[in-house]
């Protein structure tokens, strides 16, 4: 199920069964390069949760990156 968009992560936390880590010190870096899927992977393993990317108003296909996103080329 995708959370609202203006959920915080303590909000969601609240929300859910899963432990979010809302209070991790993680750093991401993201580049322009990385792919949907990688970004999502990423932030799982920072923060304890899932995360879906969208673009527009609708979900992102994870084989593409996040620059392509962007750009709206896909």
């Amino acid at each position: 199920r995708i959370a609202e968009d203006s959920l915080t992560l303590k909000q969601l936390n609240d929300k859910t069964s899963a432990e979010v880590k809302k209070n991790s010190d993680a750093e991401l870096k993201l580049r322009a390069s990385m792919k949907v899927a990688e970004v999502e992977k990423a932030f799982q393993d920072a923060y304890g949760t899932t995360v879906q990317i969208k673009s527009g108003g609708k979900l992102v296909p994870d084989e593409i990156t996040i620059g392509q996103a962007a750009r709206g080329e896909y």
